[in-house]
């Protein structure tokens, strides 16, 4: 994303399910949150978009937008949310923004 920030660990999971007829996704996942006062300059090769958001209205923009995120996200974030929560709960001066990407 172009920035720099001091990450902690949120969590860890694994995953497995098929994503097409030959194809198996089998993976363990460990998500890390940081805080950063930086614009994000992100490789548009990597990134299709981004934008800052409260965890509420990304949890909200799912419920009515559900196809603008991967599966993945979505499951993580149905999964984890009330860490997410907390992190950013933790980190005041950036409750008003979550970073995220789709």
């Amino acid at each position: 994303m172009g920035i720099a920030a001091a990450v902690e660990p949120l969590f860890s999971t694994c995953y497995r399910d098929r994503v097409s007829q030959r194809l198996i996704e089998h993976e363990f996942v460990h998500v890390f949150g940081g805080v950063t006062d930086q614009t994000p300059d992100p490789n548009a090769d990597e990134v299709a978009d981004w934008r800052w958001q409260s965890l509420d209205e990304v949890v909200s923009d799912i419920e009515t937008r559900p196809q603008l995120y991967t599966v993945w996200f979505r499951m993580f974030l149905q999964r984890f949310e009330d860490d997410l929560a907390r992190f950013v709960a933790g980190h005041a001066r950036s409750s008003s923004g979550a970073f995220f990407s789709r």
